[in-house]
């Protein structure tokens, strides 16, 4: 990475295989544990994906009623173990990043798993706008997941409760992704959608093509075809885009 960037990293960085976790300190104070595990993904190079886990104990049901006072009286008189097995412990996923992959990797860890999944972090190269050219051969072909994919299996995200699309191809423009996820989103997955264009749109932008943006939020942010959260964000990333890009 050194060599690719042209500069330095000041960081450590380590290889992790699938199933590997990695604790990170918690310096919020609270009873929540933090880890990242590495799970198989499927590209044309060795991978992975991450998932940040919460792991948090509670107190169990018929100890929550008693008053703190109550609560240290009981505690004094048990041992490690006993103060221990008077809480359970509850697991989340936060964040599921899959990386480059192939969609039946994906697909996999998202069968396998039926933890709710706050936010997910999913690829989303070909959008299927180009005929033959992008479509889901292709994807396959290149290791990449395809919109058409994601839509066809739309049960499979039925826990989470953010999805981020990354790695839309450079091959589209700013208004064919945002018209493109538009139009061919069922409403099940469009409401908890979120297209991240800022990297894509300051390598891309034009004057032209953020005027053209702007004015399909604005004749589509009124209906079902967008929900509001998502108009709101994507304005907001294509303003702060203009600001950060030469303008041409």
């Amino acid at each position: 990475m050194e060599s690719i960037n042209g500069e330095e990293i000041s960081m450590e960085i380590i290889g992790v295989r699938p199933g590997d976790e990695i604790e990170i300190d918690n310096c919020s104070g609270n009873n929540m544990d933090l880890f990242v595990r590495a799970f198989a993904s499927k590209h044309r190079v060795p991978c992975v994906g991450y998932e940040l886990w919460r792991r948090k104990l509670e107190l169990k049901e018929e100890l929550k009623s008693l008053s703190r006072s109550d609560r240290a009286y009981l505690f004094r008189s048990k041992s490690r173990e006993e103060i221990q097995a008077c809480y359970i412990e509850s697991k989340f996923i936060d964040i599921t990043y899959t990386g480059d992959s192939l969609f039946e990797s994906i697909l996999d860890r998202l069968s396998s798993n039926n933890n709710p999944v706050r936010t997910l972090v999913i690829e989303c190269t070909f959008l299927g706008l180009r005929n033959r050219s992008d479509d889901v051969a292709v994807a396959h072909e290149r290791s990449h997941v395809h919109l058409d994919e994601i839509i066809a299996n739309k049960e499979a995200f039925k826990n989470c409760e953010n999805i981020v699309f990354v790695h839309m191809s450079n091959r589209y423009g700013i208004q064919s992704i945002i018209s493109g996820f538009a139009s061919k989103l069922p409403q099940v997955l469009i409401k908890r959608v979120i297209p991240a264009l800022d990297a894509f749109a300051v390598r891309k932008l034009t004057q032209r093509s953020y005027d053209a943006a702007k004015s399909f939020i604005q004749s589509t942010s009124n209906t079902a075809v967008l929900c509001e959260s998502w108009a709101s964000c994507i304005a907001w990333e294509a303003k702060t885009c203009v600001q950060n890009a030469t303008v041409t």
